[in-house]
């Protein structure tokens, strides 16, 4: 069997979704913080609680946008 080339010639797709809202970076500059002063102060529950918070917004973001 011989390999052959495949070229896709058709046009790419734009992916679906909503675009990021005022409220989207709000959320990702507060989580960014909380990341980084977790690990400055070397608090894990602080890590903990910021990764619950980002899961909320998720599934937040992602009920509101169906």
């Amino acid at each position: 069997m011989q390999p052959h080339d495949f070229e896709d010639y058709r046009p790419p797709q734009k992916p679906e979704g909503s675009p990021l809202t005022f409220m989207d970076y709000g959320m990702i500059c507060m989580t960014t913080f909380g990341v980084y002063t977790s690990l400055a102060v070397a608090s894990f529950l602080n890590l903990i609680l910021v990764a619950l918070a980002w899961r909320m917004y998720e599934n937040y973001r992602k009920e509101n946008n169906e």
